[in-house]
């Protein structure tokens, strides 16, 4: 009976030595694997770089909770897989970040060329048609050019009082210059306006003295009556919706290319300079080799927290670029619609 009891358990012992170099054999066997896949993948893009070469944290690169099947060489070697992956990734950003400022840079000197063009031909036509008129002026004409090239050029807003101001100072301009040649109730545009109009102006205060601000203010109340009449003959309310149409959206185009340029570079400067980038992104690709894992097994969540400890310091975190991003993209798209 002893005996039988000795064999027993002789054979239970057995049999749990053998379930324990069984899975130690898997287990060891599953390592081999993984790091059989990682030597291919880590041959690929470091040929060439001697190990001692390589510049990073010296441990804890890749955390695993019990038995690790990575030595602390190989998580050296995946610091600088992900490093070279990151910086490869980035200078795809920058090379998207170029592009967007020569776009950005080609289309603003295409939209300034169009206007001094415009420029030239107004020009050219208002000398032909006015003469000598137009010469003594054309100063106040070449203004308002000037300030259409500073509101292409991002130097000024709101391109809509932009143009009703010149079309304002253009009216008050002819009414002073008709008043002078003493045309007021004869010259064009302004044939359509009653006779009493001048007995009107006559009344006002100051007319009869010197005083410049008198007489200013007296243009200007002449000018305002006149609008009423639609001096030119509804050619500025045209023009000004068309430049309202035309003139924003080439401008956001232009400016939106340039922002979106300058947030790549930031965007590269930042994750390039922070070593969390480069291990964010050595763990989410390489870390789960350590566990016996695939690479193909990657937790999605992970993205997020990579871009999280990438962007927190000094710029906006992964939350508010994943919602600020789509906008401005979305913005983009509609800005080409438009132009």
């Amino acid at each position: 009976a002893s005996a039988m009891i000795s064999f027993e358990v002789m054979r239970t012992s057995g049999s749990i030595l053998l379930i324990v170099t069984l899975c130690t054999s898997a287990y060891a066997l599953d390592c081999t694997t993984f790091k059989q896949e990682w030597m291919k993948l880590r041959y690929t893009i470091l040929t060439g770089v001697h190990s001692s070469t390589i510049i990073g944290p010296t441990s804890n690169i890749c955390p695993v909770t019990g038995t690790s099947c990575c030595d602390v060489s190989m998580e050296h070697e995946m610091y600088s897989v992900g490093q070279r992956q990151l910086i490869k990734q980035t200078n795809s950003w920058l090379q998207v970040a170029w592009k967007m400022s020569n776009d950005s840079a080609v289309l603003e000197s295409i939209f300034q060329a169009d206007l001094k063009q415009a420029k030239g031909r107004l020009h050219q036509f208002f000398s032909r048609i006015y003469g000598y008129n137009y010469k003594l002026h054309k100063n106040f004409f070449f203004g308002f050019f000037t300030d259409l090239e500073q509101y292409m050029a991002g130097q000024r807003g709101q391109l809509g009082v932009l143009i009703k101001n010149f079309f304002s100072q253009l009216r008050d301009s002819i009414v002073s210059l008709i008043e002078k040649s003493g045309q007021v109730n004869s010259s064009p545009p302004f044939s359509s306006i009653s006779p009493n109009t001048g007995s009107f102006g006559n009344s006002l205060p100051g007319v009869g003295g010197t005083d410049e601000a008198s007489e200013s203010r007296r243009i200007r109340c002449l000018s305002e009556k006149i609008a009423q009449l639609h001096p030119f003959d509804d050619v500025d309310v045209r023009l000004h919706a068309r430049m309202l149409e035309a003139y924003p959206p080439a401008r956001m185009l232009v400016n939106v290319l340039s922002v979106t340029s300058k947030l790549l570079h930031y965007l590269v400067d930042q994750v390039v300079a922070q070593s969390q980038c480069i291990l964010g992104i050595t763990r989410y690709r390489f870390c789960a080799i350590c566990e016996a894992q695939s690479l193909n097994n990657v937790c999605p969540e992970s993205c997020s927290q990579l871009l999280a400890g990438c962007l927190h310091v000094d710029g906006p975190d992964e939350t508010q670029l994943a919602y600020i991003w789509p906008q401005l993209i979305g913005m983009l798209l509609r800005t080409l619609s438009f132009t």
